[in-house]
C-alpha cells in the first residue's frame, strides 16, 4: 500500500524499494498470492515510468502466479494490462492476442465492469491501427456496459475517447 502511494505521488524510486520489501516478506511467508499482487505492481511502477519491458517481465511473472493459485480475474487483468503495454510499444499483433484474451476471460467471468474497459482497449488499438469502424464497435459496446452499470467516469472517458474519433 505504501509502495503503491509513493508511485502516485511520483516517488518511483522510493515506490520500488517498498515494492522490494514487498517481495522479500511475501518469500519470506511463501504467500504467492502477495507475491503476484507485488510482481503486478511493480510492472505498473514500471509501466508509468516508460519502461514497457521490465513491465512486461513483471505482468508475466504476476501472471503466472495468479494462475497457479487459479485467480482468473487478476490473470484477465494482467492480459488487459500486457495489451496496452503492447499497444504502447506498437506491438500490435501481441497487443491484440492479450486483449482478446483478458475480453474472454472477463466475458467467461461475466465481469462487466473488466469488460467495459477490455473493449475501450480494443477500440483504441483499432483507432491507433486506423480501423475506425471497429473502433467505434468496441467503444459503442463498452459504453453500454458502462450505462446499464452504471459507471460514470468510465463513461466519460469512453465519449472523450468517441469525440477524439470523430475528429
Amino acid at each position: 500500500a505504501i509502495g503503491n502511494l509513493e508511485r502516485k505521488r511520483g516517488r518511483f524510486a522510493v515506490a520500488e524499494q517498498y515494492y522490494i520489501q514487498a517481495f522479500e516478506t511475501a518469500l519470506e511467508i511463501a504467500n504467492e498470492r502477495e507475491l503476484a499482487k507485488t510482481y503486478y505492481e511493480m510492472a505498473r511502477l514500471h509501466q508509468k515510468i516508460g519502461d514497457g519491458e521490465a513491465a512486461k517481465i513483471n505482468f508475466q511473472k504476476a501472471l503466472q502466479l495468479f494462475d497457479q493459485i487459479g485467480d482468473s480475474l487478476k490473470q484477465g487483468i494482467v492480459w488487459l494490462k500486457i495489451g496496452i503495454i503492447e499497444r504502447q510499444m506498437k506491438n500490435y499483433d501481441q497487443s491484440r492476442v492479450a486483449l482478446d484474451r483478458a475480453l474472454s476471460i472477463f466475458r467467461f467471468r461475466e465481469s462487466k465492469v473488466e469488460e467495459a474497459d477490455a473493449l475501450r482497449a480494443l477500440a483504441v488499438l483499432e483507432t491507433d491501427l486506423g480501423n475506425y469502424t471497429r473502433a467505434h464497435f468496441y467503444f459503442n459496446q463498452s459504453v453500454s456496459i458502462c450505462i446499464e452499470r452504471n459507471i460514470p467516469r468510465r463513461l466519460a472517458h469512453l465519449y472523450v475517447s468517441l469525440g477524439m474519433l470523430e475528429f
